[in-house]
């Protein structure tokens, strides 16, 4: 297979990762999502038409090259990496080798001098970043590393609001993709401090530090930082009234964390293109959801929604948004996908009031 077809093909593919769903979560659309039904349960599982159209061209992108350094840095690429010795200069050196096969994510490391079960990554900036690619077939032997430049404040508010994985087992889009076996480890100095997070390509994945997992695969990233040397200026996320994405740190704990600040609203109805409302007098939609009785999510809905199914993403000063599905005549007829709530006859009267 020609250089020149596998950089078009994986070029494709990041262009189309924002319509694969979040790693780990589910899309909750109720119009265009399709739905798995087993006895009247259905499980939320959509692959977007675009994406199942491009991961066609990926099979046969296996079949064809396994055997291809696929994941290489090629020549007039925009980032040199460090590749010879294999390691950036810094605290933290890269390893030789990542270690595949396991049904944990492996870490060469613990945390060392910071709380890694409570985050993802701390709510500091760090002192020092080197992103380790392991981008062969095997996804095993080191490719190349990046000493990260620039403003490493930016580094933070990605990393340290995270959420948490969630204890019931989590919904992903079945496919193959070209960069599932591209994997990378993030290393972070901080004064007194360091800590590994390793990046599966394994978009069911997430990531994690050794203590603390998230249910967001990060790969698309680490590959931007790797090849620019740059921390992203601003964290992508999907657009409103596209689907869901991972969410935020604390999720798992109250169905909206925090103090929001906004909320849109996305109501879909009929089988029709949602209907997006903004508000930001939220606070009785907020208490009504944090006060609702929760439990672990399991990303199923028994029965069909009455009326119209709604997708409420709030959003913050700092950090990722949260996003809830409200879907009346279902059960669980709440859900932000660490927690679920049977029952939304509360959450209808302050939602519907914001809806005018």
């Amino acid at each position: 297979m020609s250089d020149h077809f596998e950089d078009e093909l994986r070029a494709t593919m990041r262009d189309h990762d924002h319509e694969a769903p979040a790693a780990g979560l589910p899309d909750f659309r109720a119009a265009d999502a399709p739905r798995v039904p087993t006895g009247g349960r259905y499980t939320w599982l959509p692959i977007a038409a675009a994406a199942a159209a491009v991961l066609t061209l990926v099979g046969i992108t296996f079949a064809l090259g396994p055997g291809e350094n696929r994941g290489a840095p090629k020549a007039g690429a925009a980032a040199s990496v460090t590749s010879s010795a294999g390691r950036a200069a810094g605290a933290l050196s890269c390893p030789d080798r990542y270690v595949t096969g396991r049904n944990d994510i492996w870490v060469p490391a613990q945390p060392v001098g910071l709380d890694g079960a409570a985050r993802l990554a701390p709510d500091r900036t760090p002192a020092e970043l080197v992103v380790c690619a392991y981008l062969n077939p095997s996804g095993a032997s080191l490719s190349g590393s990046r000493a990260v430049t620039g403003d490493l404040a930016r580094v933070t508010p990605t990393l340290t609001w995270q959420p948490r994985l969630g204890s019931a087992p989590t919904a992903c889009a079945s496919y193959l993709a070209t960069t599932d076996s591209d994997n990378y480890l993030l290393g972070l100095t901080y004064r007194g401090a360091t800590e590994w997070i390793s990046v599966p390509g394994n978009h069911c994945a997430g990531a994690s530090n050794g203590r603390f997992r998230t249910v967001r695969n990060l790969r698309a990233l680490a590959e931007s930082t790797y090849r620019s040397g740059v921390w992203p200026a601003k964290d992508a996320m999907p657009a409103p009234c596209t689907g869901f994405a991972a969410g935020r740190l604390g999720q798992e704990t109250v169905m909206v964390p925090d103090h929001p600040t906004a909320v849109t609203i996305c109501t879909y109805r009929d089988g029709r293109r949602p209907v997006r409302t903004d508000r930001v007098d939220i606070n009785d939609l907020v208490a009504a959801l944090d006060a609702l009785r929760t439990s672990p999510s399991t990303h199923t809905c028994q029965g069909s929604p009455t009326d119209a199914t709604y997708e409420l993403e709030f959003t913050y000063r700092d950090g990722p948004p949260v996003w809830v599905r409200v879907s009346p005549g279902c059960t669980p007829s709440v859900d932000n996908g660490n927690l679920q709530a049977s029952d939304a006859n509360s959450v209808l009267a302050p939602l519907h009031a914001l809806l005018g």
